[in-house]
């Protein structure tokens, strides 16, 4: 949604709808959010009583606080327009509105970065998703999403505050399912008040590590949810005491955590699911293929916004791709369907992501890369059911992946330069900050962040 629609008579009756929601659930407070380039939420908290003139006027946010990586280091080039003086206005989309289970009488909202000209502004995360969803309504398609991370619980230990698992129990064991029980009751209990729906949940394959399985959705709202979804296993790990991240690789000597992405195309006129065929032996269609092999042929170029930490780039974060994957040729792929609901959860999951990612970067640009597939581009890859149509090796680095990313004008197109650039530098500022070889303090650092 740009600026200039911002005005119109449905913007004013959702406004109020919020208003009134805040009124009726007696919230004090409402903090306002974006992601920015490292994955973080940031924003502002506005006093309930001032809420809709935040709606009409947005909140002021210098631009340099967008280029500044994960400990508040600006580039030391920062890209053409994000000096100390320009700003851009933080505007809160009031159909995202929920009550925080974990923060009293307190309400958040995700909102839009726009221009001092009401106008949508480039660099924004979540406009980008917005863009290249618009771009494939305009083929007639509808784009169905969900994020299913993979976090740690975590305890401090007594050896230099080190933080370690809460539990040693098997993958999916009863034994790890009861360790967890009152913080999982409690963290699906929060997450349903905010219309997030949890489908399943296990214990992982690493001590302390557990995986959420999440009902899908609209893609723009599944990325919203995430991000709703990694505050509130935080904060609710934090009431019981515990520590939960969704870093990819937490613990030098454990499994790494990732975060699947599953994506389905959806044709406006039919109300079809476009990668479902019946008659295909494996259920997939033609245009499932080619958008898989369109996401396989630039992955090593989404690896530097799906991984965009150098945590996980050390040694095992990336073995394999994620647990229980085989190789690159797994990174994306398809999997079986529900019994009886072939068609409604035939889908794309694209496993090499991890918690830490901007989920509007990640979903735009897997769209982008598969889109260009499935019309076709010229680095779209063979049409091949996966596994059979391998992918490029993973990049073995932060530094190579964003290299990858520069050189791939298909994603560098889709992000728009100023979003591009402004991404590279943040990532790279961080990278140049980090030592060559991680320490413990690394590892602390990306739990404390993720």
């Amino acid at each position: 949604m740009v600026g200039a629609q911002r005005a119109d008579e449905a913007w004013g009756e959702r406004i109020d709808r919020a208003v009134s929601a805040v009124r009726a659930g007696e919230l004090r407070l409402v903090r306002v959010f974006y992601a920015d380039y490292n994955g973080l939420l940031r924003g502002r908290v506005v006093h309930a009583a001032g809420l809709a003139d935040r709606f009409y006027e947005g909140v002021a946010v210098p631009l340099v606080e967008l280029v500044a990586d994960g400990h508040d280091r600006s580039p030391h080039d920062p890209p053409p327009g994000f000096g100390t003086t320009e700003e851009v206005r933080l505007v809160a989309d009031p159909t995202s509105l929920v009550t925080l289970p974990y923060a009293p009488r307190t309400g958040a909202m995700l909102g839009d970065l726009l221009t001092l000209g009401r106008e949508e502004w480039d660099g924004c995360p979540r406009s980008f998703l917005r863009r290249v969803l618009a771009d494939a309504e305009r083929d007639g398609l509808l784009v169905e999403a969900v994020f299913d991370p993979q976090f740690y619980l975590l305890e401090a230990g007594n050896v230099a505050g080190r933080w370690h698992p809460v539990e040693r129990t098997p993958a999916a064991s009863a034994a790890g399912m009861q360790a967890a029980a009152a913080f999982t009751l409690d963290l699906v209990d929060g997450l349903e008040q905010q219309g997030v729906e949890i489908e399943q949940t296990a214990p992982g394959a690493g001590p302390g590590q557990h995986g959420l399985t999440v009902r899908h959705g609209p893609a723009l709202q599944a990325a919203d949810r995430h991000l709703w979804l990694r505050e509130t296993v935080r904060a609710t790990a934090a009431r019981h005491g515990l520590r939960a991240t969704f870093a990819a690789r937490p613990l030098a000597d454990e499994r790494p955590s990732a975060s699947h992405v599953h994506l389905s195309l959806w044709d406006t006129r039919t109300g079809e699911n476009r990668f479902y065929d019946p008659a295909d032996p494996g259920g997939l269609s033609a245009s499932g293929r080619r958008f898989a092999a369109g996401v396989r042929a630039h992955l090593p170029a989404l690896m530097a916004i799906l991984r965009p930490t150098v945590n996980a780039y050390r040694p095992g974060a990336a073995d394999g791709i994620d647990p229980g994957v085989e190789g690159p040729e797994d990174a994306v792929t398809v999997p079986p369907p529900m019994w009886g609901r072939e068609q409604g959860t035939t889908n794309v999951e694209v496993r090499a992501v991890d918690g830490t990612c901007n989920p509007y970067l990640a979903l735009g640009a897997i769209l982008a890369a598969g889109l260009d597939g499935l019309r076709g581009g010229a680095d779209a890859g063979p049409v091949a059911p996966p596994p059979a149509s391998p992918s490029a090796p993973p990049p073995p680095s932060l530094g190579d992946a964003l290299d990858a990313l520069a050189a791939d004008e298909v994603l560098v197109r889709a992000l728009g330069t100023p979003l591009a650039g402004a991404f590279e530098r943040v990532r790279r500022t961080e990278l140049a900050a980090t030592p060559a070889s991680p320490g413990p303090e690394e590892y602390d650092d990306h739990i404390r962040r993720y």
